[in-house]
């Protein structure tokens, strides 16, 4: 059964984390891509995570928990239990 409230949890987290970094979703993009060979994203692809219409793969969910230096429970975690 599909739970909507869980598939927002890491796209809403995503846009907090990123905008507490003071970056666009290009200048993340570009910071991801830089920091990570394996990573080849695009502004769309980051676009589609962050509204939640396409669900990150998990290769990339260590990179961002290494990106963000948050851990995977703080990446995954019930928003309204983080205040930024």
């Amino acid at each position: 059964m599909r739970n909507p409230i869980k598939e927002r949890v890491i796209p809403m987290r995503i846009v907090i984390l990123r905008e507490k970094m003071g970056l666009k979703q290009t200048e993340f993009v570009e910071a991801l891509n830089e920091k990570y060979d394996i990573c080849n994203l695009s502004v769309s692809s980051i676009s589609t995570w962050e509204t939640g219409r396409r669900p990150i793969s998990l290769k990339y969910v260590p990179i961002l928990m290494d990106f963000f230096n948050v851990s995977r429970g703080l990446l995954m975690m019930n928003i309204k239990n983080y205040l930024i």
